[in-house]
């Protein structure tokens, strides 16, 4: 009876919600100003750098065996259309995809040997063309002559100064022909021929089995959706390096070819061999046009120094430059986006610092490839609308200047 009547009592005089507590759902709102920097941007930050940091070192350590992967499936990506061509004349996937290996092989093999009489005979010559630099040059000419004077009289100090001491100057011979600058030569070629070796096979491989590897890699996942977005993925990423690398490749020989036509003029030596290595140079952006433009006034300030022929050589390449960069380049590069200049700047910086000289001709494709690859992840589409210069919001950002709608 007390149990009972202590139950009713606790009916009566309890407070309403006190038997019966209800979890309400967290309607706090979100972190902003500092407290969202706090929790949300800076471990983000963090983890980004840390990725970033251990990335580099990877890519660094790992030169020697990334490098010829990249350059072969870049070569791949390029030569897949003349492959997916030969296919439809009824060839065997393994014929088609030799083929046009085997013609740029014989392509650069040509080049090779065509390049190579003009450029030891200009190995040879470099220390005529900088005494005919100096004899041009007075400034230069009184420079040198006094760093000559400042290195003798440090050697007289340091012998006197030894001689004082007691002790006998060392005289050091070195042999010349243990470490010739042919030496060197030979064994920078011999890397390039063991290089270009590895990357051609894996080009190889990449046409003969990429499509196979493709069709394994989405049938990975069980949604019907995410297998198409792989596969979409790789043939967007294939496409648009190989419409890079085509176009420009196309661009840059025309370009070649006319400042080849304009140092024959100028009675430049191998003035065709010079052309094609400066058309070469145009792969490299905003770099290799001003590598380009000081290797043309050196060229022909070696056949005729005078201000007008300088000053001509010089207007041309500057026209040459601003005509396709302004419009042979955004005519054939139309596409669905353009990658923006200053992260293309940024990517030749960074592959040229972890690569070298090697990096300055994979760092468009790649970062090419991360936009494309950004593009079509979700959870990357902010990376992608940084990268591209195309508008991704078609209007929707205010501008600065209005009021934004409320």
């Amino acid at each position: 009876m007390d149990r009972h009547h202590n139950c009713l009592y606790h009916q009566r005089f309890s407070v309403p919600g006190e038997l019966k507590v209800k979890q309400q759902p967290d309607t706090s709102p979100a972190p902003r100003g500092w407290s969202k920097i706090n929790q949300v941007w800076l471990p983000s930050t963090a983890y980004l750098l840390v990725i970033m940091v251990a990335g580099t070192h990877l890519l660094v350590f790992a030169k020697s065996v990334l490098g010829p992967i990249l350059f072969g499936f870049y070569l791949s990506a390029l030569l897949y259309p003349p492959m997916r061509a030969l296919q439809r004349l009824y060839l065997p996937k393994m014929l088609a995809a030799l083929v046009p290996l085997v013609v740029v092989f014989g392509a650069l093999t040509v080049a090779l040997l065509y390049a190579y009489e003009p450029f030891m005979k200009q190995v040879a010559r470099t220390p005529e063309i900088i005494d005919r630099l100096q004899s041009h040059i007075d400034p230069i000419k009184e420079a040198l002559s006094e760093v000559d004077r400042k290195t003798t009289e440090v050697e007289k100090m340091v012998e006197k100064t030894m001689q004082q001491s007691g002790q006998k100057m060392q005289t050091v011979v070195v042999n010349q022909d243990q470490e010739s600058w042919r030496d060197l030569l030979f064994e920078q070629f011999s890397g390039f021929i063991w290089f270009m070796s590895v990357t051609f096979m894996l080009c190889y491989f990449f046409l003969v089995g990429g499509d196979i590897l493709t069709r394994n890699l989405a049938y990975t996942f069980t949604q019907r959706r995410h297998q198409h977005k792989v596969l979409v993925l790789a043939r967007n990423m294939r496409d648009h390096v190989a419409q890079y690398l085509g176009v420009t490749l196309c661009v840059n020989l025309l370009y070649g070819l006319a400042l080849g036509a304009m140092l024959w003029y100028f009675g430049v030596e191998f003035a065709l061999a010079w052309g094609l290595v400066l058309g070469l140079l145009r792969y490299i952006p905003f770099v290799g046009n001003l590598v380009g433009l000081a290797l043309v006034l050196v060229s022909v300030a070696t056949v005729q120094f005078d201000p007008t022929s300088l000053l001509v050589a010089a207007g041309i390449v500057l026209g040459l430059m601003f005509v396709t960069g302004n419009f042979i380049d955004p005519m054939v590069h139309a596409s669905r986006f353009e990658l923006n200049p200053i992260f293309l700047f940024i990517a030749i910086i960074f592959w040229s610092w972890i690569w070298g000289f090697a990096g300055l001709f994979i760092a468009i494709p790649t970062l090419l490839v991360f936009a494309v690859f950004c593009g079509h992840v979700d959870s990357l589409g902010r990376f992608y609308s940084i990268l591209c210069l195309n508008d991704q919001h078609n209007g929707r950002i205010p501008d600065s200047r209005e009021p934004a709608d409320s």
